[in-house]
């Protein structure tokens, strides 16, 4: 596994890192469907999960920042792919995104993600 809890952890309590709440989604078997881009892909309809049902029902059990800023997806090879898609998509939700060994798609491979709002900032 990543470790990503214990790292966090570590990075709290030497004060490098504000408090954080991980809350990991389960890679499913057709991740391809799920995490590819329209129109063959469902990225719409996770970007909108994860705005519109995962962090409200997070919200309402526990205290996390309704400010885009404060709040980020992460994802690892293809993973990394949905996590810009979602960050591009959702803006109003997520304002931070850690893509991390990503692998973009070719024409041969299927359809690239592009941002249908530019607003999107890189740091």
């Amino acid at each position: 596994g990543w470790h990503t809890d214990e790292i966090a952890s570590d990075l709290f309590r030497k004060g490098r890192i504000r408090p954080v709440i991980l809350v990991g989604i389960v890679s499913p078997p057709d991740r391809d469907c799920v995490f590819g881009p329209p129109p063959s892909g469902k990225a719409d309809r996770l970007s909108d999960f994860i705005a519109d049902t995962l962090l409200p029902t997070l919200r309402y059990r526990i205290p996390i920042s309704k400010n885009p800023a404060d709040v980020g997806v992460l994802g690892a090879s293809f993973g990394s792919n949905v996590s810009i898609y979602v960050g591009l998509r959702r803006p109003d939700a997520i304002g931070l995104v850690a893509a991390l060994s990503g692998a973009p798609a070719d024409e041969k491979a299927g359809p690239t993600f592009k941002s249908r709002d530019r607003r999107a900032t890189v740091r």
